[in-house]
């Protein structure tokens, strides 16, 4: 993030581990991006036992 001082302007496109997303979508916000420019997609990967 230390590349990256202001994020007014930006948009994001996000997608993994709803943990990791929710983490993005706050430091994002902190670093000033508008709220409305995160868009996320988190998932979950479910164990079928078979490989």
């Amino acid at each position: 993030m230390s590349d990256f001082d202001d994020l007014t302007g930006y948009e994001v496109y996000a997608c993994g581990p709803p943990m990791m997303v929710k983490a993005a979508a706050k430091t994002f916000v902190e670093q000033g991006m508008i709220k409305d420019n995160f868009f996320s997609d988190a998932f979950v990967f479910a164990f079928t036992g078979k490989k």
